[in-house]
């Protein structure tokens, strides 16, 4: 299982969201994601540590925005892909947002 969130990401002179994902997928879906150091955020924040970001479909040299949800869900229901997003899971974990972490969009399954 997979999660999939949407986190704050300074892109030269401007924030965006980016969709990462919490561990490296594995079969097709590796060669969509990328292992980044992001800038901080801010200079009052601690060092930033490396994380797993999506490739953006129409540009892949760029990271995966939040505006590009469609291509995400797209690459994931595509069947080559093995995935599926577990709605229920993804609904109860959403609901507990306290105990977890608040930027969580769902998680996903191998088929």
């Amino acid at each position: 299982m997979y999660e999939i969130s949407v986190m704050p990401y300074l892109d030269g002179d401007k924030y965006v969201k980016i969709f990462t994902i919490d561990k490296m997928p594995k079969h097709k879906l590796e060669k969509y994601c990328i292992i980044i150091n992001p800038p901080k955020l801010s200079p009052f924040t601690d060092e930033s540590k490396c994380i797993i970001a999506f490739k953006s479909l129409a540009h892949p040299t760029h990271i995966m925005q939040l505006n590009e949800l469609t291509d995400l869900m797209h690459l994931l229901h595509e069947e080559p892909s093995g995935y599926k997003i577990d709605y229920q899971l993804s609904k109860l974990m959403i609901k507990n947002k306290d105990q977890h972490n608040k930027n969580v969009m769902f998680y996903i399954r191998e088929r």
